[in-house]
């Protein structure tokens, strides 16, 4: 079996199931957050640091958890990511 980590971020947009980890469109940038380009949401003021490592898009980040907000309810989360 293929790990779920590295999946091609076009591939998570057109199929998703239980095996494939979120993508940058299934969350949105917090105020004072913006999204880099690559598509991580970067803080702005560089005074929030709540890193922890995920698979996300498809491949390992750090990212800081603080600059997400989900899109959807939490079930979609728990089913899909």
């Amino acid at each position: 079996m293929k790990d779920p980590c590295i999946v091609d971020d076009a591939e998570l947009k057109i199929k998703k199931s239980n095996r494939k980890q979120c993508s940058n469109l299934d969350y949105i940038c917090r105020i004072n957050f913006k999204r880099s380009i690559n598509n991580l949401c970067i803080c702005n003021t560089n005074d929030s640091f709540h890193n922890t490592t995920i698979c996300f898009n498809g491949k390992i980040h750090t990212i800081d958890i603080n600059g997400y907000d989900p899109i959807f309810k939490r079930s979609y989360y728990e089913h899909l990511c």
